[in-house]
């Protein structure tokens, strides 16, 4: 005795019921002497038609489509092989309600008959693209920028990529650096200031001019302006720092505060003096 399901099954109601309530739109083709027609769409697809079933059931591909050589290619490649096709095209079926871009998936289910897919990817293509675009910026960002740059994993702190900029401060070469901590290269002149910047990282997510001292590959010392994040890379936690070389900055810093206490000590002994004191230019004015 069959079961319930087993008849159902046997009939193709079965089938029917999950083909129309399939989430993509469906178009079934069937091969004739010279060209494909169409001869059942599910439910999906006639959301997608702009004409009722009855006017294009039976119609051939020569009467959808703009590109009828290459769509027949597809259809007759996918009979002849009996396999499954993949391809992305902009909907030029004259029936559809919307142009688009679709992944068309085109598969081999009985002798001379096909299942065509329609998948909507264009939102998707178009976020795909943005992102590459912001991705694009960020590189040449890293690449040009005069400022040093290096990624290294949250996790040990190995480095994972730094720029030219970095290079070019801290006199070592990427090679030199990469699989590699900054405690092992002993960038960082004084312990306390890394424990200090890690743990605000930690806490905060971020750090905006951070001043430390570091140690070049030749033994200088530098200073430098530090700000990084923490962000996702192939999705790991990694820090990404951009260090600013304010060094000479500093130094005319300490200079300018040198000569005013050169001055201020002048003015103080002036004003404290009880001789008379002249004061003139280098010309006696």
């Amino acid at each position: 005795m069959k079961e319930p399901l087993e008849d159902s099954f046997m009939e193709g109601n079965f089938f029917t019921k999950l083909y129309d309530a399939m989430p993509l739109p469906v178009y079934v083709w069937k091969k004739t002497e010279a060209n494909f027609v169409l001869v059942s769409l599910n439910s999906k697809a006639k959301e997608l038609t702009k004409n009722k079933p009855t006017e294009i059931l039976g119609k051939s591909v020569s009467d959808f489509c703009c590109n009828v050589s290459e769509m027949l290619g597809w259809l007759n490649q996918v009979c002849e092989q009996k396999t499954v096709l993949k391809k992305e095209s902009c909907c030029d079926l004259v029936f559809c309600k919307k142009e688009s871009l679709f992944l068309l998936t085109f598969s081999y289910v009985a002798e001379g008959l096909v299942l065509m897919l329609f998948e909507d990817v264009s939102t998707q293509r178009e976020t795909q693209h943005q992102l590459f675009e912001s991705e694009e910026k960020f590189r040449l960002a890293f690449i040009t920028s005069p400022d040093s740059i290096n990624i290294n994993k949250l996790e040990n702190g190995l480095c994972v990529d730094v720029n030219q900029g970095f290079t070019e401060i801290t006199g070592y070469t990427k090679e030199e650096v990469l699989g590699k901590t900054t405690l092992e290269l002993g960038i960082w002149v004084s312990p306390e200031a890394r424990q200090k910047f890690v743990q605000t990282l930690l806490e905060k997510g971020s750090v905006k001019d951070f001043e430390a001292k570091f140690r070049a590959k030749n033994g200088k010392i530098i200073v430098g302006l530090m700000s990084a994040r923490i962000i996702k890379l192939n999705g790991e936690p990694h820090i990404i720092a951009v260090t600013r070389d304010i060094t000479k900055r500093v130094e005319l810093e300490e200079e300018l505060r040198k000569i005013y206490e050169e001055q201020k000590k002048l003015l103080q002994a002036v004003e404290q003096s009880h001789s008379t004191i002249i004061i003139t230019d280098f010309y006696g004015n």
